[in-house]
């Protein structure tokens, strides 16, 4: 069992981390267009987030012993066991069985890694509606206090709340200043776990798999998705399954359009595959020759795709680029993008 590099951890965290801005970036767009429509989903969308991150996380968990994030990567968590691999070719089914996740460990995985910080968060917001509960109060009682004095009778109504929200107060300082000594702690511990995990030491990458017992290890048994049947995506079970592959391929699609600014160059004709025509591809360009890599001539192993459209194999591109920058093999047109003209394919 091969487990990942640090880096491949940290793209994996990293993708994780940014699908909920992303959605909120695209739900801001809209609802500044649709306020009447969309303003009370936008206030709610952590909610719904969270709900469906757990529902779909848990299906993945439970099919493919991953996240869906991890799947893109053909990545999967089993159990840590002493010695797996020695015992593997002796004993090959009781060792699937024994790294295999239980249903507990599916649960605690997503409660820590899903449901935790989302408790935290509304109790930090939670913390911040108090104080404006606390000036709210503390002008009614100013007001119910001045009414008192004029009447010559104390108010039972501001001792009452001054009590209660003193008391809240005292609570919500000691929580929060809890809740931040340990999320510095626990960035400093994760940093750590980074170093070791990176040096071989640990096979864990972060405190909470360490904790769990859980680790990370390539799984090619997981099928590639492009090569995959398609499935009836109109089934609730595999639109769930899928759901996170298909909003990843759109926003590294969104991104694609919006950093290169096609829809500009488009309109001003300075895009350069509407210069020329498509290029005509030989006979041997069959079903049967798809995979191979235009360069080597081998079947395209670690693929990255050019700007132009054409996909090699990643080493292959990589060098061709740095003897004839900016030029695409087939075409022999000048890349656009020449900053970042090819991507690695993730699948």
């Amino acid at each position: 069992m091969e487990s990942p590099s640090l880096l491949e951890v940290l793209q994996v965290q990293e993708i994780d981390e940014l699908i909920l801005p992303s959605i909120k970036y695209i739900f801001a767009y809209f609802t500044h267009r649709y306020p009447r429509h969309l303003l009370r989903v936008y206030n709610s969308l952590d909610d719904f987030y969270n709900v469906l991150k757990v529902v779909i996380e848990y299906r993945s968990l439970k099919k493919w012993n991953c996240t869906s994030v991890e799947r893109r990567f053909q990545l999967k968590r089993v159990k840590y066991v002493k010695n797996a691999e020695s015992l593997a070719s002796l004993f090959p089914e009781e060792v699937n069985s024994a790294v295999k996740l239980s249903q507990m460990g599916i649960l605690t995985k997503i409660f820590l890694s899903y449901c935790a910080p989302y408790l935290i968060s509304k109790f930090n917001t939670l913390s911040d509606s108090t104080r404006f509960l606390e000036l709210n109060i503390n002008y009614n009682t100013e007001h119910n206090s001045t009414e008192s004095e004029g009447h010559g009778r104390p108010s039972v109504f501001r001792t009452f709340c001054s009590k209660i929200l003193s008391k809240l107060k005292r609570l919500s300082t000691i929580l929060k200043f809890t809740f931040q000594l340990a999320s510095k702690f626990y960035k400093n511990l994760r940093w750590i776990y980074y170093l070791l995990f990176a040096l071989g030491i640990i096979p864990f990458s972060n405190p909470v798999d360490h904790l769990l017992k859980q680790r990370l290890v390539y799984d090619t048994r997981i099928s590639n998705i492009t090569s995959e049947k398609a499935p009836n995506l109109y089934a609730l079970p595999s639109l769930l399954d899928n759901s996170m592959n298909i909003f990843l391929s759109l926003v590294q699609v969104l991104d694609w359009w919006q950093t290169n600014d096609y829809a500009t160059q488009i309109k001003k004709g300075r895009v350069a595959f509407t210069e020329l025509e498509p290029p005509e591809l030989s006979v041997k360009n069959t079903s049967l020759t798809k995979n191979i890599c235009r360069i080597c001539g081998h079947t395209i192993k670690n693929p990255a795709v050019l700007t132009t459209g054409f996909v090699f194999c990643y080493p292959c591109i990589q060098s061709w680029l740095k003897d004839n920058p900016f030029i695409c093999p087939v075409t022999k047109l000048n890349l656009i993008r020449k900053e970042n003209s090819f991507w690695r394919i993730m699948v």
